[in-house]
C-alpha cells in the first residue's frame, strides 16, 4: 500500500476551498455595485444621452446653416422646437422625435424616441439661434 499514487483528501479539499474563493471573487466583481456588468449599463447610457444631445445640437446647426443662406430671414424667430422635431425626424425617420410641450422660442420639451422601448424626455431652452449652454437635459420614460 505504501507504493500508491494519488491525491489526498487534504488536497482535494484545499483545491475546493480555493475554487469557491475563486468564483465568488469573480461573482462579486461581476454583479457587484461596482461591477462589470454595472458599469455597462451605465457607460450605455451615457452614450445614448450623448447622442441624442448631439442629434439635437446637429439639428440646430443645420436648421441655422440653412437659415443663413436666407440673409432676409431672421434665424432667431425660425429656431423653435417644431423645427428641431423636423429637422430630427428627416435625419432619422418619422416618429424618432415629438414635441410634447414648450414656447416657439425659449423653453420646453421633446420626447425622443431612441428606439421602439426606449423613449426618452429631452428638455432644453433655446437663445440666440441656438441651445442654452448646459440647460439639455436627458429622462429615461421607460
Amino acid at each position: 500500500m505504501k507504493n500508491q499514487k494519488g491525491i489526498t483528501l487534504i488536497a482535494l479539499v484545499i483545491t475546493i476551498i480555493v475554487l469557491l474563493i475563486l468564483a465568488g471573487v469573480s461573482i462579486a466583481m461581476l454583479t457587484g455595485q461596482n461591477g462589470i456588468l454595472t458599469q455597462a449599463n451605465n457607460a450605455q447610457t451615457s452614450t445614448i444621452e450623448a447622442e441624442i444631445k448631439e442629434e439635437i445640437n446637429l439639428a440646430v446647426s443645420t436648421i441655422n446653416a440653412d437659415l443663413y443662406d436666407d440673409i432676409s430671414e431672421n434665424k432667431y424667430e425660425a429656431l423653435n422646437y417644431d423645427t428641431i422635431v423636423e429637422a430630427i425626424n428627416a435625419d432619422h425617420g418619422a416618429n424618432t422625435a415629438s414635441t410634447t410641450s414648450g414656447t416657439a422660442t425659449t423653453g420646453g420639451t421633446i420626447t425622443y424616441n431612441y428606439t421602439a422601448t426606449k423613449s426618452y424626455t429631452v428638455d432644453f431652452d433655446i437663445e440666440n439661434g441656438g441651445i442654452k449652454d448646459n440647460t439639455i437635459t436627458i429622462t429615461p420614460n421607460n
